[in-house]
C-alpha cells in the first residue's frame, strides 16, 4: 500500500471488514449487486418527451426538440447511453424508429387468389387494438409448435380455413357480437390478417426491434410455427442457443446484445432483475453472476460469491443473501431512530442512487443487525442442535465484528474503548476463521488489527476527514503525476508523524496553568464552530481591555500580565479561525511562552505553514495579531513555494490592515534591518526567496526576544530534508522539531 494512502485509508478502514464480512460471507450487496444503484434520469417536461415519442412513431424530424427531453427519452426506451450530446441522441432515436411497427399497412392480399385486388386498407383504429389483444394471445394455444420442413407459406394456407374460423370467433368475442347479428362479410380475411399481424407486430416490438416481413402471412406463419413467442419475444430454439451461448460468450460479445435478450437470458436462469434497470446494469448482474458459478470458473467452487442471488449456497448454510434485503427495507420504512442516524430510503439499492458512507453504515450497523437477529435467534421448527448451535455462534460473531467497528470507528475513543474494540475485532477474526473456512483473511483485516494503534497516534478517522484529508486529497488531486506520486507520499507521511508528535508533546508538558487552558481548547473543539465558541475572545482588542481579561487576570494592562494569561489570550484570538490546525498552533504559543526562561539565550519558535488558501490568510492574520499582544517577534512570512502569493491576493487583505500593528516588530534577516519593512517588500521575498537558507545563517544571535518564524512546509535541500531544522543548535529551539504544520486534537479521551 501506498504511503500517502496510510492516512485516508483509515477513514475506511473501519468499515473494510464489515463490508468483507457482508459481501463475502453473508452474501449481501447493499449497494451494487443486490439493487445495483441506477443513476437518475435527467429531469425533462414530460410533455415534450410525450411529443417526442408521437414524433418518432410518425416518423418526423426531432432535431427541433430539446436536447434534454430526447435523452431523457432514450433513457425510458432503454437505448444506450453515451454522451447526451444532441447528434447522437437523434441517430439513436432515428434508429430505433425505424424498428417500430407500422401504423397503416398496405394492401393485403387474398390469401386464395393472391389477387392485390381482392384486399382492403385498413388502418389499425382503437376498436381493432382490444381484437387484436384478445386474438393474438391464444394462438400458441389453438396452434402448437409445427416442426414441418414445407415452405411456411403452404403450410400457412393449408391452415387457413381453421385460422380464419378462430380469427373471426376471437374477433367477435372481443367485440361483444354475437355469431348470429354479424354477417359472414362483415370482418374479411384481409382484416382479421391485419388485425393479427399488426398485433403481432405491436407486442413484439417491446422485445424485438428488428425488421419484420412484409408479408403479413409470413409473420403469423413464424409465430404459429413458434419462431416467436408471444410470451417472451423468443423461441424455444432461441433460448437454449442463447443459454449455450451465454456461457462461453465473452465480454465484448455480450455488450453487443440487445436488452430485451439480456433481460430474457436472466429470467430463463432465474436472476431477479428489475425492468427500469439499465442495460449496463443488467450486463453487470449477468457477468457477475455467471463469474459465481462453478461450471464457469473452478475458483468459485472454493470460495463464496461476492452476492448470492439465492437464500443460501448449498454446503454454507450460513449465507443468507438476496432474502434479507426485504428484511431490511421492511425495517427501514417502520424505523423511528433518532435524528444523528442518517436512515435510507425504502427502495434503496433499487431506484436510488448509490449509498453514502453514512447511510451505508447505518444499515450495516444497526438494520442489517436488527434483521439477523429473528434469523439466527428464533431459527424455524425442526432445526438440529449442531445448526441451532452455529446460528448463535454466527450472531455472536457478527456482533463482535458490530461492536469493534462502533468503538475503534468512534468519534471520541478512549483508551480503553480502543483495547476493547481491539480485542473484539481479534477475537471476531479468529472465530471467523473457524465458522467460515472458506472465506480469506484479506489485508483489510490486518490493517484493522492495527487500527487502534493508528488512533492512538493520529487520532480518530472522523477527524482526518473531517478537513486534513481532504485538504491534502484535493491538492494532490489538482497535481498532474502521471501515476507517479514522488514526494508527496513521504511529505503526507511526515506531515501526519509530526501531528502525533506534536500531541504526545503536548499530553506530556507539566507546567502550571497550561491544563487549565488545555480544558478550555477541548471545550472550544467540541462544538466544531470555533467562531460562535470564540467569541469572547473576539471582544479581547489589543490593548487587552476586555471584561473576560479583567476577570482572569485582575489587573487591566495587559503588558504587565503574568505569562499564562498572555498565552491564554494568544490561543483565543489563534483559535477564532475555524480550523483544527489552529487548536495545535495555540498549543504552540503556550510551550513558547510558558516554558521556564533563559537570560542568555532567546528562544526562536519555528511554525511549519501548510495549509490551504483559506485557512493560511485567516491563520497568519491571527499570528500577526498574537505577536503584538503576547511581545513575541515575528521574523519573517515565507509562504509556501508551489503556490506563491502576489500583493494582489485576496488573501491577504485579510491582514493587510493590520500590519501597521506588527511592522515595527518585523525583523528581516536578510538584511539584519529593523526598519519598517513593507508588506509587499515581504512577499516580494517570499516569491523569489521560497527556501531561507540554514538556521546557522540566520543571525538568532541577535534576537533581543522571543521571536516566531513561519516556514515552508516543504522538502528543503539546503536543511537536509524534512527532519529537524532547528535541534539543539546555535539558533536554540530545543525540541521545537517535534512541532508539526497540521494539528490535530489535543486528547483521545475528548476528540472530535
Amino acid at each position: 500500500m501506498s504511503l500517502s494512502t496510510v492516512p485516508d485509508y483509515l477513514h475506511q478502514v473501519k468499515l473494510g471488514a464489515l463490508s468483507h464480512h457482508i459481501r463475502n460471507i453473508l452474501g449481501i450487496s447493499m449497494t451494487d449487486e443486490d439493487g445495483n444503484g441506477l443513476e437518475r434520469p435527467p429531469n425533462a417536461d414530460s410533455r415534450t418527451v410525450k411529443l417526442i415519442r408521437e414524433a418518432l412513431e410518425k416518423g418526423e424530424n426531432i432535431r427541433s426538440f430539446p436536447t434534454q427531453e430526447k435523452y431523457r427519452l432514450a433513457w425510458e426506451l432503454g437505448l444506450r447511453r453515451g454522451v447526451p450530446k444532441g447528434p447522437y441522441l437523434e441517430a439513436k432515436l432515428a434508429e430505433y424508429a425505424k424498428k417500430l411497427p407500422i401504423a397503416d399497412m398496405a394492401l393485403l392480399p387474398d390469401p386464395t387468389t393472391n389477387d392485390p385486388s381482392s384486399g382492403v386498407y385498413h388502418s389499425l383504429s382503437s376498436s381493432h387494438s382490444g381484437v387484436c389483444d384478445a386474438s393474438f394471445a391464444l394462438f400458441s394455444e389453438h396452434f402448437p409448435y409445427h416442426n414441418s420442413t414445407e415452405d411456411d407459406g403452404a403450410w400457412f394456407r393449408s391452415k387457413w380455413p381453421e385460422l380464419y374460423h378462430f380469427v373471426m370467433m376471437q374477433t367477435r368475442s372481443a367485440s361483444g357480437i354475437s355469431s348470429s347479428s354479424t354477417a359472414h362479410g362483415s370482418l374479411t380475411h384481409a382484416t382479421a390478417i391485419y388485425n393479427a399481424s399488426s398485433a403481432i407486430k405491436k407486442r413484439l416490438a417491446l422485445y424485438f426491434l428488428e425488421s419484420w416481413p412484409d408479408d403479413p402471412y409470413q409473420i403469423i406463419a413464424q409465430f404459429l410455427t413458434n419462431r416467436l413467442d408471444i410470451s417472451n419475444g423468443f423461441t424455444i430454439q432461441n433460448i437454449e442457443y442463447d443459454r449455450r451461448k451465454f456461457t462461453t460468450a465473452s465480454q465484448a460479445t455480450i455488450n453487443s446484445w440487445r436488452k430485451p435478450l439480456l433481460v430474457h437470458i436472466c429470467r430463463s436462469f432465474g436472476i431477479e432483475i428489475n425492468h427500469s434497470w439499465t442495460k449496463k446494469a443488467i450486463t453487470t448482474r449477468l457477468m457477475s453472476w455467471r463469474d459465481q458459478q462453478p461450471w464457469y470458473n473452478p475458483a468459485a467452487r472454493a470460495q463464496v460469491p461476492k452476492a448470492s442471488g439465492l437464500a443460501t449456497r448449498g454446503e454454507i448454510p450460513c449465507i443468507l443473501g438476496k432474502t434479507t434485503m426485504a428484511d431490511i427495507r421492511r425495517l427501514v420504512s417502520t424505523a423511528d431512530a433518532p435524528l444523528w442516524i442518517p436512515i435510507p430510503s425504502a427502495d434503496f439499492a433499487m431506484t436510488t442512487p448509490s449509498l453514502s458512507g453514512g447511510r451505508w453504515e447505518s444499515l450495516a450497523r444497526y438494520f442489517l443487525v436488527a434483521a439477523v437477529i429473528p434469523i439466527w435467534s428464533f431459527p424455524k421448527h425442526g432445526t438440529s442442535a449442531e445448526e441451532r448451535q452455529r446460528m448463535e455462534d454466527l450472531l455472536e460473531n457478527l456482533m463482535d465484528l458490530v461492536q469493534a467497528v462502533a468503538l475503534l470507528g468512534s468519534y471520541s475513543p478512549s483508551s480503553s474503548d480502543l483495547d476493547q474494540g481491539d480485542k473484539l475485532f481479534r477475537r471476531y477474526l479468529i472465530r471467523m476463521q473457524e465458522l467460515h473456512a472458506h472465506a480469506p483473511v484479506v489485508p483489510n483485516h490486518h490493517l484493522t488489527t492495527h487500527f487502534a494503534e493508528f488512533v492512538r497516534l493520529y487520532g480518530s478517522p472522523h477527524t482526518f476527514g473531517a478537513w486534513v484529508v481532504e485538504v491534502v486529497i484535493g491538492s494532490l488531486r489538482d497535481i498532474q503525476t502521471n501515476s507517479n506520486e514522488a514526494e508527496a507520499n513521504f511529505t503526507r507521511l511526515r506531515t501526519y508523524a509530526r501531528a502525533s508528535n506534536l500531541r504526545a508533546l503536548i499530553q506530556e508538558t507539566q507546567i502550571e496553568g497550561f491544563n487549565d487552558l488545555r480544558q478550555e481548547l477541548k471545550a472550544i473543539s467540541k462544538s466544531r464552530r470555533f467562531q460562535e465558541e470564540a467569541d469572547p475572545g473576539a471582544a479581547v482588542n489589543t490593548r487587552g481591555s476586555a471584561g473576560i481579561f479583567r476577570y482572569r487576570a485582575g489587573q487591566t494592562d495587559f503588558n504587565d500580565a503574568p505569562p499564562d494569561v498572555k498565552a491564554y489570550f494568544a490561543s483565543i484570538l489563534i483559535c477564532r479561525q475555524v480550523s483544527y490546525v489552529t487548536i495545535a498552533y495555540s498549543c504552540l504559543f503556550q510551550h513558547a511562552l510558558l516554558q521556564p526562561r533563559s537570560s542568555s539565550k532567546k528562544n526562536c519558535w519555528v511554525i511549519y505553514l501548510n495549509t490551504d488558501g483559506v485557512q493560511r490568510g485567516g491563520l497568519i492574520s491571527s499570528i500577526l495579531e498574537c505577536t503584538t499582544v503576547t511581545g513575541l517577534k515575528f521574523i519573517s512570512l515565507v509562504v509556501e513555494p508551489f503556490r506563491e502569493l502576489s500583493p494582489r491576493d485576496a488573501e491577504l487583505n485579510c491582514f493587510r490592515r493590520k500590519w501597521e500593528h506588527v511592522a515595527g516588530r518585523l525583523y528581516d534577516p536578510r538584511t539584519d534591518s529593523k526598519d519598517i519593512v513593507p508588506l509587499e517588500k515581504v512577499m516580494s521575498q517570499a516569491i523569489h526567496f521560497p527556501y531561507l537558507p540554514p538556521p546557522h545563517v540566520l543571525p538568532f544571535r541577535d534576537l533581543d526576544r522571543d521571536a516566531i518564524l513561519l516556514m515552508p512546509a516543504t522538502k528543503n535541500p539546503a536543511w537536509g530534508g524534512f527532519n529537524g531544522p532547528l535541534g539543539e543548535s546555535d539558533s536554540g529551539g530545543g525540541d521545537m522539531e517535534r512541532f508539526c504544520n497540521l494539528g490535530w486534537y489535543l486528547d483521545n479521551d475528548e476528540a472530535h
